[in-house]
């Protein structure tokens, strides 16, 4: 596993620019209509990556609807909820440029990985085999 450090081009603070198949990844995991729409309009959403000794990362996802805060020690499994509200456990990775949390338990296949392209976070996540990517600018 490569080794991620407060250098790394991931970690900072981020604003949702724009979406992917996010509808279809919705559905797909189960939000109901109302949520789904709701989800759909809320498009400030910040997300925080941020090292923390002892190879730990710290990722929090903030909207006016939602706030998701973890903090994981690479390679080492935690319980987690997704932001669908299932509970299943995650286990962070980082290969040098993609963090990617591996999560078990869950109903369907799943995972989401973060990485940079060009100057954006790139956050893509799949649920059942329907995928979705969020882009993210740099705030900070």
């Amino acid at each position: 596993m490569a080794t991620f450090g407060s250098d790394n081009a991931i970690c900072g603070k981020w604003k949702l620019a724009h979406s992917e198949n996010f509808e279809d990844y919705l559905k797909a995991a189960g939000v109901g209509a109302i949520k789904r729409q709701l989800a759909k309009r809320t498009t400030h959403i910040e997300q925080t990556i941020g090292y923390m000794e002892g190879n730990k990362v710290h990722i929090k996802i903030w909207s006016r609807v939602l706030t998701k805060e973890d903090t994981y020690v690479l390679g080492e499994a935690i319980n987690e909820e997704t932001l669908e509200g299932e509970k299943v456990k995650g286990t962070m990775t980082f290969d040098g440029s993609k963090l990617t949390d591996n999560v078990e338990g869950s109903k369907k296949p799943s995972f989401n990985s973060r990485s940079i392209e060009g100057d954006q976070l790139v956050h893509e996540f799949s649920y059942g085999g329907v995928s979705c990517k969020r882009f993210y600018t740099r705030l900070e």
